[in-house]
C-alpha cells in the first residue's frame, strides 16, 4: 500500500513541474481478510508527529484499509455512503438490496451502468476471460510446482528411512504408496 501511495504521489507531478503541484493521494485497500487487531472495518491513516498527535505533517497522504470480513459481520447502514459502496462491491448482495443501493446513489448507479456496458463489450469480455485464464494457469503451475516439491521431499525422506523402518510405516509417514516405496528400494540397491 505504501508503495502504491508513494508511486501515485510521485507520478502526480509532471516533468519540469513544481513540488507544489503534487496532488493529495488517497489509497484505498479493500482486503478480503482481517488485517488489524481492531474491531472496526475501516481504518484511516495519516502522517502525524509521534508525540503530538494533533500535529499533522501533511494532509497529502492518506491510507484507507477496508477489511471486508469485519464489514460483513457489522450491522449495515444503507444511509452511509461507505456502506452503500461496500454493499455494491459484494458478490452475494441480494438483488433487492442492490437495486435499493443503486437507486439511492447516483454515483453507484453510474458505476453499475458502466459495469453493464463493459460486460456487454465483446472485446473487453475477451480480455477479461483471457486474464482470468492466465491467472488460473499461473495458480495451477504454482500448485503443481509445490506438489512436485512435496513429492520430491517425501521421496528423499523415504530413501533415508528405508534402512530404519518397514515399508508400511514409511508409507504412512511420507504419504507415498507401498508400490512407490518398493520401487525406491529397488533403485537404491
Amino acid at each position: 500500500m505504501l508503495y502504491y501511495l508513494s508511486k501515485m504521489y510521485s507520478e502526480s507531478i509532471k516533468s519540469c513541474g513544481k513540488y507544489k503541484d503534487l496532488k493529495k493521494t488517497i489509497v484505498i485497500g479493500i482486503l478480503d481478510f482481517d488485517y488489524f487487531d481492531i474491531s472496526k472495518f475501516h481504518s484511516t491513516y495519516h502522517f502525524y508527529e509521534d508525540e503530538f498527535k494533533d500535529f499533522m505533517l501533511t494532509d497529502k497522504f492518506e491510507l484507507n484499509f477496508v477489511e471486508m470480513p469485519k464489514f460483513r459481520r457489522a450491522s449495515k447502514d444503507i444511509n452511509n455512503p461507505l456502506h452503500r459502496w461496500l454493499l455494491f462491491l459484494e458478490n452475494d448482495i441480494p438483488k433487492e438490496m442492490l437495486k435499493e443501493v443503486v437507486e439511492m446513489d447516483p454515483v453507484i448507479r453510474k458505476a453499475e451502468e458502466r459495469l453493464e456496458w463493459l460486460s456487454s463489450d465483446e472485446e473487453t469480455m475477451k480480455l477479461y476471460k483471457a486474464r482470468e485464464e492466465a491467472l488460473i494457469e499461473k495458480m495451477s503451475m504454482i500448485n503443481e510446482a509445490e506438489e512436485r516439491g512435496e513429492r520430491k521431499k517425501a521421496i528423499e525422506i523415504a530413501k533415508n528411512l528405508i534402512d530404519v523402518l518397514d515399508t508400511e510405516t514409511i508409507s504412512r509417514k511420507t504419504g507415498l504408496s507401498i508400490e512407490e516405496i518398493e520401487e525406491i528400494k529397488k533403485n537404491l540397491h
